[in-house]
């Protein structure tokens, strides 16, 4: 359980670094074989190390910027380096929430009245999904528990 000021963040999540692995080993793979240092050039190495450590950082950055979060009253995100989006949804204005695995990689799908917001490769997806599912469902018992108890009562009054 992770604190934040005035409220408790049940869950959070961000990027999965394992949906990174292959396309950043790619990468290094592709760097290193081309700047395989020659007999007359022994400059090379060093700038594909730059190009490695540049397209890392790129990386980290995005994994870290990412994330998707809730606590017992909305559900909290976040996405994008250059065009960022954010929403910040009260749980009980989510209508859904699923969760679709392809390999490696994950799709979480949030809709609400305000809009459907997407958060692609999240590390723990399906835990997630889950654990968010079975607090929108108590929420809506709650309500439902609320109105039969207001029912209840104003049928008392006639």
């Amino acid at each position: 359980m992770l604190l934040r000021i005035g409220k408790v963040v049940i869950m959070k999540i961000r990027h999965s670094v394992f949906a990174y692995l292959i396309p950043i080993a790619i990468i290094a793979i592709a760097i290193i074989l081309i700047v395989i240092p020659s007999n007359s050039n022994k400059e090379r190495p060093i700038i594909g190390y730059i190009c490695i450590g540049i397209i890392a950082l790129l990386i980290m950055v995005r994994i870290y910027s990412e994330y998707l979060e809730y606590d017992r009253n909305s559900v909290n995100g976040a996405t994008g380096l250059i065009k960022r989006k954010s929403m910040s949804i009260p749980l009980a204005n989510v209508s859904s929430c699923m969760y679709e695995a392809r390999g490696i990689f994950n799709t979480i799908t949030i809709q609400s009245a305000s809009g459907t917001f997407i958060f692609s490769n999240m590390s723990n997806g399906k835990k997630f999904v889950n654990s968010l599912n079975n607090e929108i469902g108590s929420i809506h018992r709650n309500t439902d528990t609320v109105n039969a108890i207001k029912d209840g009562f104003e049928s008392l009054k006639k």
